[in-house]
């Protein structure tokens, strides 16, 4: 008999802290929900659409906002039942580190390719390899170089075509000089 009435003092403030979670969770998705329609419906009388398709914007402003606030409820709420459970610093604390994450990947995957044109690009200016306005033929592309940056180079053909050439590219290319 002490086992069970043990279990039923330590198990009765988990189901009522889950139960008041669930519940907090419901009634929060309800008002997530009403919140958006309701944001949406107060920029649908202010036509915030129509004023900005008339400023040349092409999505519609008001179904993306009314998402925000609806989806920001949702953030709340379920903070609120995580709370309700106990748990919510290690939870942000694990939403934290893989928003960190991402970012740090993202960072990574952006200078990719940043990292070797632009030490190609200190290579071509350190040995003076072409020049502005210079005729060359690089990767099969003639023409003139019209801009040489620490990224790329930019080289106008006789068509008069602009072309944008990675300096990792250069680099790997066979170069020749017109005259």
């Amino acid at each position: 008999m002490d086992i069970i009435a043990d279990a039923r003092a330590y198990l009765g403030p988990a189901v009522n802290n889950i139960i008041t979670a669930i519940i907090i969770l419901l009634i929060g998705f309800i008002i997530a929900k009403l919140v958006g329609r309701l944001v949406q419906r107060v920029l649908h009388e202010a036509e915030l659409d129509h004023l900005l398709k008339k400023a040349g914007a092409k999505v519609s402003f008001e179904l993306a906002l009314a998402h925000i606030s609806e989806y920001f409820v949702y953030f709340l709420t379920i903070i609120f039942a995580l709370n309700q459970l106990g748990i919510t610093a290690f939870v942000l604390y694990v939403l934290a580190f893989g928003a960190i994450a991402i970012l740090v990947i993202s960072v990574f995957l952006g200078m990719r390719d940043f990292i070797p044109n632009f030490m190609a690009g200190w290579y071509i200016y350190r040995r003076d390899l072409i020049k502005e306005k210079q005729n060359v033929k690089i990767n099969g592309v003639s023409g003139k170089v019209v801009k040489l940056s620490l990224l790329d180079t930019r080289i106008r053909t006789k068509k008069g075509d602009l072309i944008y050439l990675p300096n990792s590219v250069v680099i790997k290319s066979k170069i020749i000089k017109k005259k």
